[in-house]
């Protein structure tokens, strides 16, 4: 039997996500929230027989009925294990036929060729393409004359246009590929579909995923702190005190897209050159090898402790979080 209501949970939730999380009924109504969602209903020949099997028969598939079934199930006395099995199989069930050999080799060739793409996306203005036109070109005072625009945008426009689109889409799909090495370990319970702050669970922990490098704020701010101009001693602080920079990134999120989501950091260091770092989205074969080893011998998740302070939102809170160093070595002399 639940402690709570579904209505209260989901309340809770609402409010006091990380601490809810701590509730075991928390964990059983995020599993059935990412089960029961339209698309798995309306697919899912697994789930469908699933219900049937506990007595749900599927009328319709609106909104109301949606949440009757994630109700009903979250009431009943089904056991946590059974959820979870059935979690992996419409996951396996629905999750597309995509030749991630092919796409692998393409964002592999993107890594090693792209630094011109990188160039072109990292010059965008504000990180928005359309401000970047406004500002560049529409607004721009010097172009008087159509000549003048065309030829700016032959010159200027295409390579920051075509670089812009290659690299989204390599980040979009190195992050899917990175994504689904977690979702697909046997000590992972992934998300049918990805439900807000919750990309899989592990340790029967909801965690979102972050994929980052090492920001150049944090690098400056510990520079400082430390009395020195090296990247390597900012890179031999995170290996030792990795939670520093999770608290950091906790505490400096922006509070447009503020949560207090529980998160496993995936940081990429290219120690020779911190400019390259993005290339090693594309190191599948070593990602893999350190999130196995990770996810196979992590018996518990740290937690940590941080504040925050914006105009709207402020407080104390306390996560589950960890980092897992993606690194290029140094090279010596």
């Amino acid at each position: 039997m639940t402690s709570y209501s579904f209505d209260q949970i989901e309340g809770k939730l609402g409010k006091e996500f990380s601490e809810s999380c701590r509730l075991p009924d928390a964990i059983r109504y995020l599993k059935i929230r990412t089960l029961i969602d339209r698309e798995a209903l309306r697919i899912s020949e697994i789930l469908k027989n699933f219900l049937l099997r506990k007595g749900i028969r599927l009328e319709r598939i609106n909104v109301q009925e949606i949440i009757n079934i994630r109700k009903r199930l979250f009431e009943s006395n089904i056991a946590e294990n059974s959820f979870d099995e059935v979690i992996r199989q419409v996951y396996n069930e629905l999750r597309g036929n995509i030749n991630y050999d092919v796409l692998k080799s393409s964002l592999q060739l993107v890594a090693g060729t792209g630094d011109l793409y990188w160039e072109g996306w990292n010059s965008v203005y504000r990180d928005n393409i359309r401000d970047h036109v406004q500002h560049h070109f529409v607004r721009n005072p010097s172009i008087q004359t159509l000549d003048d625009l065309l030829e700016k945008i032959g010159q200027d426009l295409t390579p920051v246009v075509k670089g812009y689109t290659v690299i989204s889409w390599f980040n979009q799909w190195t992050s899917t590929i990175i994504e689904r090495i977690f979702m697909e370990h046997s000590h992972v319970i992934p998300t049918v579909r990805r439900i807000d702050k919750v990309d899989f669970f592990f340790l029967n922990i909801p965690f979102d995923l972050k994929m980052t490098f090492l920001p150049d704020q944090y690098a400056r701010q510990k520079k400082r702190e430390l009395g020195t101009r090296s990247d390597d001693d900012v890179i031999d602080l995170v290996k030792e005190q990795p939670s520093n920079l999770a608290v950091w990134l906790y505490e400096n999120q922006g509070e447009p897209r503020f949560s207090d989501n529980n998160r496993i950091f995936i940081v990429l260091i290219d120690e020779n050159d911190l400019s390259k770092s993005w290339k090693l989205k594309a190191e599948f074969d070593l990602i893999n090898a350190k999130v196995d080893t990770y996810l196979d011998n992590k018996m518990s998740v740290p937690e940590i402790e941080w504040d925050f302070e914006g105009d709207r939102i402020r407080g104390h809170f306390k996560t589950f979080s960890d980092v897992i160093l993606i690194t290029r070595s140094r090279n010596v002399s």
